[in-house]
């Protein structure tokens, strides 16, 4: 085809109606990518092939690599995400950060319910299940509420669907309880991980799984036999059941999570029935604690001299704590002075030993003490069976009351758990380090720039080459405008492709 004084290759046309379709020269390719590319607003190489299919003869290699090459959609280049982890979310205790999402059972309603409203404490991974009838942020709100008044409200609440849902519901809450201060999680990085949405995979499985053994179509009931399901069941990341990291001890799923035997159990219908069962495994066991009662005696300090009185073991006798192994004051260590004892008694009759000064009651059960022992966290009289010890036995040794001993083993689980989710963070950075090509100084990389630092007609990605390594793991960025302030994680980073051009 002859244009003016210029000789042009097309296609040969199979109709007189056929396009014209001219076979461009490698020189000007270049040209006339660049005026397409930019006439469809720097779409990708689709776009690039559906504007010159019926101009133009372009080999889709070369169209691939000037996209590639373009740095404006170089700047909005969505990063990978599958198996990579930027910054990792590390909660240290219960209720510092909560997670909320919505699970879609519109095709499947159970009555006027549709959706599953799943909320997830972030740190200990206990989980709470709400059906809803609407996605509203009002009945959002609403449920989320009476989750907060049971079990307190989280700093920091976050969710997948977007900043404006979070927002709402938060807004919704605080008309209903203004007290209550609740901030959304930021948008620097992703919220999740894919921690509630795996849960929500779970979720689904196991509510089917209900539904089919139960033969039931209820999943507005199911869902609280799952929610206990998820919160009794191991947890890999925690290394142990949310309940367990949340309430310091397993939990107590009626008489069958006792020792006694199935057989027995099943004719067991009342109180007085278990109480028979009871006593009847524990005889030997209290006679041989009478036997040894019946030999001891009751120390006490009566103006400052020990005096022992022997106790009969006779039917008025309401004796259940005796200590024989007090030690005189004269040979005791200093932690004595932490062990109150009565200053001065009365004998009535030859059984009944009153205090006059104190009226003493076990902080556990509520009933009288002699003051013999003292919870060093609380500082509130014990009996010996209401308490556990710390560290040696004996007279003065330091104990804790029960209650305060719980507190102590629910604070050691949740520092556990915070462990093994920490850890399970390296983990993921350790696995996405690994899975990432080494960088190397002179190196160019492109980087996000996280949504809340640039405005909405500004650049997602900025380009750069690695100025400084620290460790290896750590690099510094020299832009065009200068060197970022900032150091930058190698999972942080992406290398920019660029080809190698053979020398002939």
């Amino acid at each position: 085809m002859r244009i003016g004084d210029v000789d042009y290759l097309i296609l040969k046309k199979d109709s007189p109606e056929s396009p014209t379709v001219r076979v461009i020269l490698l020189e000007e390719y270049y040209d006339i990518l660049l005026d397409i590319h930019r006439g469809c607003g720097h779409g990708g190489r689709d776009k690039i092939q559906y504007q010159i299919k019926d101009r133009f003869i372009i080999v889709r290699k070369a169209i691939d690599l000037f996209v590639s090459l373009c740095p404006a959609c170089e700047s909005k280049r969505n990063l990978p995400k599958k198996g990579i982890v930027v910054k990792p979310i590390i909660s240290r205790d219960f209720n510092e950060r909560g997670q909320v999402d919505m699970i879609d059972l519109q095709s499947a309603p159970d009555g006027d319910f549709k959706w599953l409203l799943n909320y997830q404490d972030h740190s200990i991974k206990f989980l709470h299940f709400r059906p809803l009838s609407t996605k509203k942020a009002r009945e959002v709100a609403t449920e989320l509420l009476k989750i907060f008044l049971e079990f307190g409200a989280p700093y920091i609440l976050q969710s997948d669907n977007g900043k404006e849902f979070t927002a709402n519901i938060i807004e919704e809450m605080g008309k209903m309880w203004p007290e209550c201060k609740i901030i959304h999680g930021t948008s620097r990085h992703p919220q999740t991980q894919g921690s509630v949405e795996r849960s929500n995979q779970d979720v689904e499985n196991m509510l089917r799984a209900w539904m089919r053994d139960n033969n039931s179509t209820k999943w507005a009931m199911g869902c609280f036999f799952v929610q206990y399901s998820k919160n009794t069941s191991f947890h890999r990341i925690i290394g142990r059941s949310s309940f367990r990291a949340l309430f310091g001890c397993e939990p107590k799923s009626s008489l069958r999570s006792s020792n006694i035997p199935h057989d027995i159990l099943q004719h067991i219908t009342t109180e007085e029935h278990l109480q028979e069962v009871c006593d009847g495994r524990q005889t030997d066991e209290t006679q041989d604690y009478s036997a040894q009662v019946a030999n001891s005696s009751v120390i006490i300090l009566y103006s400052n001299e020990l005096i022992t009185l022997p106790v009969p073991m006779n039917a008025s006798n309401n004796i259940t704590n005796i200590s024989t192994s007090i030690q005189h004051p004269s040979e005791s260590s200093n932690a004595d002075s932490n062990v109150f004892l009565p200053n001065s008694v009365v004998m009535h009759g030859s059984n009944e030993i009153t205090t006059l000064e104190n009226d003493l009651r076990c902080v556990v059960c509520k009933d009288g003490t002699s003051g013999a022992h003292q919870c060093c966290s609380c500082l509130k009289p014990v009996h010996t069976i209401c308490r556990e010890g710390i560290g040696n036995e004996g007279y003065g040794a330091s104990v804790l009351c029960l209650m305060c001993k719980r507190e102590q083993d629910i604070q050691l689980e949740r520092n556990k758990s915070h462990q093994g989710v920490k850890g399970a963070a390296e983990k993921m950075i350790n696995v996405t380090a690994k899975k990432l090509p080494a960088l190397d100084i002179g190196d160019s990389v492109f980087f996000n720039v996280p949504k809340i630092d640039r405005g909405p007609i500004d650049a997602k990605n900025i380009s750069g080459k690695v100025l400084d390594m620290r460790h290896g793991v750590i690099n510094q960025i020299c832009t065009n405008n200068g060197i970022i302030n900032n150091w930058f994680n190698r999972q942080e980073l992406i290398i920019k492709e660029i080809p190698r051009r053979n020398s002939s």
